[in-house]
């Protein structure tokens, strides 16, 4: 790495220096990995590279490289498509190891040329930068690299909030506990008032079979109510008797 111009005395490019230290440090685990034959741990080491590098080339190519672009323009231009290469074999890993026997022999070659891509902006981009950007366009990268801690904060937390969704809506639904056990309520009748209204027609209408039986019940009650000896009826008369006692 480039050590002798200086550059990693400004603290932008201090930064980016580390993280370039820590995707090498990846590279190397993504090759054992590879070696072993662990396609997963290939998987989870290209998901940790991704993640470095998101906020890493936020910041070159919102803050380092406009600023670059004028006198550099080639150089800025590949290293923007050299950015695009790697993403899209990185992202391949987003949701978990590729199902594609070719992944990762293509993700080793994308490490190839990441690390190729390092050392290019180590030993050209940083000391450029170095001699070529003022105050106000070091201040400008720095807000940059702020903007996008930020909105990595936010992702980090929108993932882990997926992923948690996720994992409840793969786990099997919780027996109930002994004794525990409730008896769904039967679902509610809605009232209809239609019989109702059937049963109470004007005069001179259609009389309902209920108003009926309700009328000829009435009728026997009060035939009950007026027999022989009850109030309400009076009693049979007695004819006269003729002649004597």
């Amino acid at each position: 790495m480039c050590e002798y111009c200086g550059c990693q005395a400004v603290t932008a490019i201090g930064e980016l220096t580390r993280e370039h230290d820590l995707v090498v440090d990846l590279i190397g685990d993504a090759r054992t990995a590879h070696s072993a034959g662990d396609v997963d741990a290939m998987a989870a080491i290209a998901g940790r590279i991704a993640a470095v590098l998101g906020p890493h080339t936020e910041v070159e190519e919102h803050g380092l490289f406009p600023a670059l672009a004028g006198e550099f323009p080639e150089q800025v231009a590949g290293l923007e498509a050299e950015h695009r290469r790697i993403e899209a074999v990185l992202g391949e890993a987003a949701d978990g190891t590729p199902a594609d026997p070719g992944w990762p022999l293509r993700l080793l070659d994308v490490l190839n040329l990441l690390r190729a891509h390092i050392l290019k902006e180590q030993d050209g981009v940083f000391p450029a930068a170095l001699a070529s950007l003022g105050t106000d366009d070091w201040e400008a990268v720095e807000k940059v690299r702020a903007r996008s801690a930020r909105c990595c904060r936010l992702r980090g937390r929108l993932r882990g909030r997926l992923r948690a969704c996720r994992l409840r809506a793969a786990e099997p639904a919780a027996e109930p506990a002994p004794g525990r056990h409730r008896h769904p309520r039967p679902p509610r009748r809605s009232f209809d008032p239609r019989p109702l209204a059937a049963s109470k027609e004007p005069r001179g209408g259609r009389v309902s079979s209920s108003a009926k039986t309700c009328r000829s019940a009435q009728d026997c009650r009060s035939a009950q109510d007026q027999g022989p000896g009850r109030p309400g009826r009076p009693a049979p008369a007695v004819p006269p008797r003729i002649g004597g006692a």
